[in-house]
């Protein structure tokens, strides 16, 4: 049976996950994706792997197109079998702070897919990971204390599989990598307001190995997580020093989320760094591009280079974080190699690499490019068999 919007309906239904951020539900929470899912539910079978929506029928302007890329979605089992009781937590509560929540990566599409039309396609977890937490961890693996009046509140501020490189590309043995990024924040509350325990954040990396990598890794997740929840004495951080009122609470989420959500109202300019950006503050006044990269107006520019002017004074941009044109968001990558994102509602995406491999760019330029984890040098040959998908980290600025 299909349904149309079989993951996000549920995701943004759900009150648990959303129920302590009021702005935030008002300005984030109802959000649509820009694209209509028919997901088979008999495709969840497989433990490891993937449902196709079906394909749909898209704008053919590149700009847009990007807009309307399926996502997919993949059904986790958690396999730890042990359980841990938190002794002074009557209830854990889970709250999704992500910017983007409709997705959580982009699966690296093989040449297979390609040829069906495929070469973009978003990762999800079935329901999406705060119901996976709940569902699959929480209600499985931790014992609470139901005579306790202490809550557990879990923020989580991201969650997020990438895909990279640190060995140059073999057709025997293609190490394509795999890397969860996570991102917790720990509160307690035993009554009214909260108590800041922890912040939880990382990375763990590993072969990506046809998908089944997605399990390692939050298996290795799950089992941080266990650890950290044993290892604090929530009481000792429960300090009127430490107390923030909800109002607090709400207001440090939502400011960041209003930063990131008005990006298209930015300053034209060159910015230093990406806390710059955040703050309006350009570091010249004026820009010329000097360089357009469109494989000879083959295809719409996806790169440039370009020098900033203060007071008429020639300012390098080889060491800026980026460049805002007004409409499209540019990232240098290095040596001054500006990539434009594509903007959609919730993201800014890269998935040119293709593209700068037939286009022809001074060697000196390529060996300075650096995509995501990854130097360009090491991932420009796994392009001839996945089409690798980048997205811009919201909280560092950096692609992943």
């Amino acid at each position: 049976m299909q349904r149309f919007l079989f993951f996000f309906c549920l995701a943004l239904i759900s009150n648990f996950s959303r129920a302590q951020l009021v702005d935030f539900n008002k300005e984030v929470a109802d959000r649509t994706p820009d694209t209509l899912l028919l997901i088979d539910e008999n495709k969840f079978n497989d433990p490891k792997f993937l449902a196709f929506p079906k394909k749909i029928n898209a704008p053919l302007n590149l700009a847009s197109l990007i807009n309307y890329y399926p996502v997919v979605g993949i059904s986790l089992k958690n396999r730890l079998t042990d359980n841990i009781s938190l002794l002074s937590i009557s209830q854990i509560r889970l709250i999704d702070a992500r910017f983007d929540n409709k997705k959580i990566g982009f699966l690296p599409v093989g040449t297979n897919l390609q040829k069906s039309g495929y070469s973009t396609l978003g990762l999800q977890i079935s329901r999406g990971p705060i119901s996976w937490l709940k569902e699959s961890f929480i209600e499985k693996n931790i014992i609470l204390d139901s005579s306790s009046k202490r809550q557990l509140v879990i923020v989580l501020q991201k969650f997020w599989f990438s895909s990279s490189a640190n060995q140059l590309y073999s057709v025997s043995n293609p190490r394509l990598l795999a890397t969860l990024h996570y991102g917790f924040d720990i509160y307690t509350s035993p009554g009214i307001g909260y108590y800041p325990q922890k912040k939880i954040e990382g990375s763990f990396t590993t072969l990506y190995n046809k998908g089944n990598a997605y399990t390692d890794l939050t298996d290795s997740l799950l089992i941080l997580l266990k650890k950290e929840f044993l290892s604090q004495n929530f009481a000792a951080k429960e300090t009127d020093a430490n107390w923030q009122s909800p109002i607090d609470f709400n207001d440090y989420y939502n400011t960041k989320m209003r930063k990131v959500s008005q990006f298209e109202k930015m300053p034209k300019g060159v910015y230093a760094t990406y806390a710059d950006f955040l703050e309006k503050n350009v570091m010249c006044d004026s820009v010329k591009m000097i360089m357009k990269y469109n494989n000879y107006d083959r295809i719409p520019l996806y790169a440039c280079q370009l020098v900033a002017f203060t007071a008429g004074q020639r300012q390098s941009s080889k060491e800026s974080w980026g460049y805002f044109d007004g409409t499209s968001l540019f990232l240098n990558t290095g040596a001054g190699f500006f990539i434009k994102l594509i903007r959609t509602k919730e993201d800014y995406v890269f998935f040119h690499l293709k593209n700068i491999r037939e286009d022809r760019i001074k060697q000196d330029i390529l060996e300075g490019i650096q995509i995501g984890s990854s130097s360009y040098q090491v991932i420009r040959d796994y392009t001839k068999v996945f089409a690798l998908t980048f997205q811009m980290d919201t909280e560092t600025g950096q692609l992943y």
